[in-house]
Formats: structure tokens, C-alpha cells, sequence
């Protein structure tokens, strides 16, 4: 089953100056989405996140931060991450979420600073919805 995560179709203007060809930091803030990659068998909530969809320079860039909280499937939840990705539409703009800032467990992912890459699309290009698509999987521990 895949697991999805839509954010509406506005992206938000940023105020902040990278370079793009690297990656960026932006506080996370209130239109961030939050999400979690679940497992059965008692594994639950193994892996949180927040993400977003920023317009900076006017390209889209995609900003996240996620904590592992169950130390057992870090491996299994990187995994899932390299595979994700996000959608504009039915446009595969960005593929693997493993650059989102990792949080220590005990801190709260409201107050971390989100990691942001940029996706080659124009702001002014941007129409339809932003999904992050993690596709499912199994693992083995």
C-alpha cells in the first residue's frame, strides 16, 4: 500500500537566499504537513516527518525533517525513503526523501530547521497537488 501525503496546490513564498545546486535549511513552521511511516506487527510510528513545498528564487523546492523513533527499523525506514518521492500532479518532480534533516528523537520537529531541495521546476510552472508518495514495502528484523 502506498502511502500518500498531499499539500494543497499554493506554494508559499519563502524569504530566504540559497544557491541552488545545494541544498538549504528553512525553520519549519506552521505549513509544514506532518506524516509517519507505519509498520505492522507492532513497529507503529516508526518514523515521523513534516514537510512542505516552497517557492525560493522562483523554483519549487521540497523542505523536510524526520526523527527515527524506533531504532530497530532505521535501516527498513531509510530504505522506504530512498524510494519515495513527490508528485506535482501526475509529475514525478523529485525522487528520494533521504535528504530531510534528521532530529534527534527527543527534540520536537516543530522548532528543527527542515532540509530543502530544489526541484528544476518553475514557480510559475507549479499547478495541481504536491503528493509525497512512499511507496510500502516489507522488512525483515
Amino acid at each position: 500500500m502506498k502511502k500518500l501525503l498531499a499539500l494543497a496546490a499554493s506554494v508559499m513564498l519563502a524569504s530566504v537566499s540559497p544557491s541552488f545546486g545545494a541544498d538549504f535549511s528553512v525553520p519549519v513552521d506552521k505549513n509544514f504537513s506532518e506524516g509517519s511511516l507505519d509498520w505492522t506487527g507492532g513497529n507503529s510510528k516508526s518514523y515521523t516527518y513534516v514537510w512542505s513545498v516552497i517557492a525560493v528564487k522562483g523554483e519549487v523546492a521540497i523542505c523536510g525533517a524526520g526523527q527515527f523513533r524506533n531504532p530497530t527499523m532505521a535501516a527498513a525506514n531509510k530504505k522506504m525513503m530512498r524510494t519515495s518521492y513527490v508528485q506535482m500532479g501526475d509529475r514525478t518532480i523529485l525522487k528520494d526523501m533521504t535528504f530531510f534533516t534528521r532530529v534527534a528523537y527527543r527534540e520536537p520537529l516543530g522548532t528543527a530547521q527542515a532540509t530543502c531541495r530544489g526541484t528544476g521546476i518553475p514557480a510559475k510552472d507549479a499547478k495541481g497537488q504536491f503528493m509525497l508518495v512512499i511507496p510500502g514495502g516489507r522488512a525483515r528484523i
